[in-house]
């Protein structure tokens, strides 16, 4: 049987705070085994030569509060992070949430707007360079 397991970037480097008690969230591993004529089982399987083999263990992770039981995925863990930072505190009400909730979009953090920066600054960075061999060539 082979293994695959997924883990976002975020859930690795940041901090997540449960939005009902206030306690930080702890990785919970969540496992599934996945076998041949399951849907998702040619998504998650391994080939050698072009064949499919065997059963396949899947490892995915979301956030489990260790004082509350409480569980949540990754998106929307972030889109209650925003929610608790312009509110600046942890803990949330069922108002709070339902208030905001139109305003938050996309799941963001700071690691994705990293990677739109990081993308932006590199494309910047070949046009510029475009742009000085085109004028280099003709002087």
């Amino acid at each position: 049987m082979s293994e695959k397991k997924t883990i976002n970037m975020g859930m690795v480097f940041d901090k997540f705070y449960c939005h009902k008690c206030g306690q930080q969230y702890m990785n919970n591993p969540i496992t599934r085994t996945v076998r041949p004529g399951d849907p998702d089982y040619r998504k998650e399987s391994r080939t050698v030569k072009g064949h499919l083999i065997g059963d396949v263990e899947v490892t995915e992770y979301n956030f489990k509060c260790p004082d509350c039981g409480n569980e949540i995925d990754y998106d929307s863990q972030c889109n209650l992070q925003q929610i608790q930072t312009l509110l600046g505190k942890n803990v949330l009400t069922d108002q709070e949430i339902a208030a905001h909730k139109p305003w938050v979009g996309t799941p963001k953090n700071k690691y994705d707007v990293l990677a739109k920066v990081l993308t932006f600054v590199g494309a910047a960075a070949v046009i510029l360079a475009v742009v000085l061999l085109f004028v280099l060539s003709n002087s």
